[in-house]
């Protein structure tokens, strides 16, 4: 908060990264609230999941931080908005696969929590906020062809690892 304040009374805060700097707060707070529970009760069987969401989650977040600092649009690399956007893509596949979200669109698939959705605005917030954010940089088109394969790269490594090794599975 400290940040934000001394952001906006300098008149540098970007308010665009606000928005998803706050829908990113729940995620955060929730996701270490599960991991204390989980490893406190011994239920290490989400353990590895919640640990994946945690740790990309502050890692968006923490690009987030730097952009609330309007001057640092320009002097961050577009390959940290890359990053940020194929972070916030694997949680909406991953979120997609397990049905988070479906009962919205097709009644009865999947029951729609309060907790779901505020889980997915952070990534839905993240996902405008650095999809808008690399397209301001105008880049030319070598640079989003460069850029292109390292966001697919890692949206897919992320998704492949949840899958195949850290995802939740039923016993």
């Amino acid at each position: 908060m400290n940040r934000i304040w001394t952001l906006f009374t300098a008149g540098r805060l970007s308010y665009a990264a606000l928005v998803p700097a706050l829908f990113a707060f729940y995620p955060m707070f929730y996701g270490a609230w599960c991991v204390w529970n989980y490893y406190n009760d011994g239920f290490h069987t989400m353990l590895r999941s919640q640990l994946f969401f945690q740790v990309t989650e502050l890692l968006s977040a923490y690009f987030i931080y730097q952009l609330l600092d309007k001057q640092s649009h320009k002097t961050l690399p577009a390959l940290i908005a890359t990053l940020g956007l194929a972070i916030s893509t694997a949680h909406v596949v991953i979120a997609l696969k397990e049905g988070v979200l479906w009962g919205l669109f097709w009644p009865g698939a999947h029951t729609v929590n309060g907790r779901d959705v505020m889980l997915m605005a952070g990534d839905f917030t993240c996902l405008l906020f650095f999809g808008r954010l690399l397209h301001s940089y105008r880049l030319k088109p070598r640079d989003r062809r460069q850029l292109l394969p390292w966001g697919l790269g890692v949206t897919i490594v992320l998704v492949v690892l949840y899958i195949a090794v850290l995802g939740y599975k039923p016993q």
